[in-house]
């Protein structure tokens, strides 16, 4: 494994047998970070000093009598109290029936259902753009390398960001960030999608969720405004690759193989042979490349010298407070106040003055099942994709058809 820079630790727990030094600095100082936001947030909340919360953090898991004497919990009680007190506040009856109560997810559910009497066609427009997973560059074809959680699929992101262009009512990009980076190439496509918006007069404000890392920083940082959360795990501003070499397990299990290549360092990326001498120089070129590309592009979003931004970057992770201090972020909020930037950068006084189109926008069943048929051709996966696209005919085939008949492992339309 190669890394860009000492300290990029992403594959040392595959490397080495204790914990670097570098990576107890960088791990330290983000914790201490962390934990001091989390102590002033609950001292100033729970009305406790400082020195109150430190003790309780030292003594670890309490008990539910503990937690009440430490002031952490305002009482013990139970759920079936907790509505009984809900009913006699609101309606002033234990009835059962006087009020209903409806999980968080039904209420969301009718309020984005409803038309909001505020929405105007007349009224400027803030393209909301979530950028949530592990960055590749097309979530169909490589879905495989966001390790099974969600993917961030350049080709998409990009191709919103360009559709943005030129609708003239959209006025700013509020891009949304959460994810653990990915693919540099991927990740410049997604960045040099919002450089062309801001070429073409568009405002580019980042909103930093739980993390920004690697990937995450890059598709950020020439946004004219980057807004972080205290604890938002930002950076690190670096870059690894490498390969497991299997040859010994092979040997275990009785299984050969050979090849016939064409090119000095065609087997470069193979898992069955260690890197040649030729094979790390190459590694060892596009390792620098990628890092330099990486340095050059927060020194020009960050407006900060290149010497300054190796001198920040180096691989480290930091907290967003941290990333505050040191110029990555700008300042410290979500994605409320992220908008409200968008806004004023616009002309607005706040979000509430303009439309907020979220996208990429939810796609229709048609559209879901162009998509599974194409997965399901590509991958072979037949009966999975089937079953998927009879769950989304469902509610169409007790309409319009039999729907008796459609199980998970089959689809029989009458």
């Amino acid at each position: 494994f190669f890394a860009r820079k000492e300290y990029k630790d992403v594959f040392t727990s595959f490397t080495e047998k204790s914990m670097r030094e570098n990576t107890r600095v960088s791990v330290t100082k983000m914790l201490d970070d962390i934990a001091g936001v989390m102590v002033t947030d609950i001292a100033a909340d729970r009305k406790m000093t400082a020195e109150q919360v430190h003790h309780v953090i030292d003594r670890g898991m309490l008990t539910d009598q503990e937690a009440l004497t430490a002031k952490m919990i305002d009482r013990l009680d139970y759920l079936d109290v907790l509505k009984k007190e809900i009913r006699m506040k609101i309606v002033n009856t234990e009835d059962l029936k006087a009020m209903k109560f409806i999980r968080f997810g039904h209420y969301m559910d009718d309020v984005q259902g409803e038309e909001s009497p505020s929405l105007s066609g007349d009224k400027p427009e803030i393209a909301l753009i979530y950028a949530v997973g592990t960055i590749v560059s097309d979530d169909g074809s490589n879905a495989s390398v966001s390790m099974g959680g969600a993917a961030v699929s350049a080709r998409d992101i990009a191709s919103e960001i360009n559709q943005t262009v030129s609708d003239k009512n959209i006025k700013a990009i509020v891009l949304r960030v959460d994810s653990p980076g990915g693919s540099p190439t991927a990740s410049e496509t997604i960045r040099r999608a919002l450089v062309h918006a801001q070429e073409n007069g568009k405002k580019v404000v980042v909103s930093m969720g739980g993390t920004a890392a690697s990937g995450g920083y890059w598709i950020s940082a020439s946004a004219d405004r980057i807004f972080a959360m205290p604890t938002t795990i930002t950076g690190s501003i670096g870059v690894a690759g490498g390969k497991f070499v299997f040859t010994r397990l092979w040997d275990k299990v009785g299984v050969k193989w050979d090849n016939v290549h064409i090119g000095d360092n065609s087997s470069l990326l193979s898992s069955n042979e260690k890197y040649s001498e030729a094979g790390r120089e190459r590694m060892n070129a596009i390792m620098d490349s990628i890092y330099e590309a990486f340095i050059t592009r927060v020194a020009e979003g960050r407006h900060l010298s290149k010497e300054r931004a190796d001198e920040i970057a180096r691989g480290r992770v930091w907290t967003g407070a941290s990333a505050l201090s040191l110029g990555l972020v700008e300042e410290m909020g979500g994605l409320n106040a992220a908008l409200d930037h968008a806004a004023i950068l616009s002309g607005l006084k706040s979000r509430r003055d303009a439309v907020i189109i979220e996208l990429p926008k939810e796609k229709t069943t048609l559209e879901r099942i162009t998509e599974l048929l194409d997965t399901q051709s590509r991958l072979g996966q037949g009966l999975s994709a089937q079953a998927e696209i009879g769950e989304l005919l469902l509610p169409f085939l007790s309409l319009y058809g039999n729907a008796d008949y459609v199980t998970r492992e089959s689809i029989v339309i009458q």
